[in-house]
């Protein structure tokens, strides 16, 4: 890459256990997809919402839940209007206290972020013993190895909610084994 191992800081993100834990119980169906980040263009949230647009997955009854801040300047031009996506809950800002409960009401984790591999919440997220639904890109296939299925190229054709939605019978095999990945590191 051009730089010396000298100039290159590693940056180790870890997991309060305590507070992010897997569920007892699995919600029941119908799916429920929790997306978690900032609202900037890297994390893509205007595609994540023009895939559940196009996808199957509110037709049958899953929903998607949204949270991270949000101010009118991180709004951009290609997200729709809240309330003109269906089945979609915008949750804002969440205490970090309560995430853990969160995730663990939820059943799939989706990021769309270009640039971001092991987010802490997608840790968090497999900690609590959420599947993963993400792009792939090197470094989180090799993490996510159990679950490849899941990871998509936003490009292609096939949408990454349909995607979860034909692989649900795998989906609680792929949670367990993220919270496993998460409780060994």
């Amino acid at each position: 890459c051009g730089f010396s191992s000298k100039s290159v800081i590693p940056i180790r993100n870890g997991v309060d256990i305590s507070l992010f834990f897997p569920a007892c119980e699995h919600p029941s169906l119908p799916l429920k997809f929790l997306s978690v980040s900032r609202f900037t263009p890297a994390k893509r949230v205007g595609l994540l919402l023009q895939h559940w647009l196009k996808s199957s997955a509110s037709r049958l009854g899953a929903t998607l839940s949204i949270v991270g801040a949000t101010r009118a300047a991180d709004l951009a031009d290609d997200l729709p209007s809240p309330n003109l996506v269906p089945a979609v809950n915008w949750l804002g800002a969440c205490d970090r206290g309560k995430l853990g409960q969160v995730y663990r009401d939820n059943h799939v984790f989706v990021s769309f972020s270009r640039t971001e591999g092991m987010s802490n919440a997608m840790l968090e997220a497999m900690a609590c013993g959420l599947p993963v639904l993400a792009p792939l890109m090197a470094h989180t296939s090799k993490l996510l190895q159990q679950q490849l299925p899941l990871l998509f190229n936003p490009a292609n054709e096939i949408n990454p909610f349909d995607l979860a939605l034909n692989l649900q019978g795998q989906l609680a095999q792929f949670g367990r084994s993220n919270s496993e990945v998460v409780a060994r590191s």
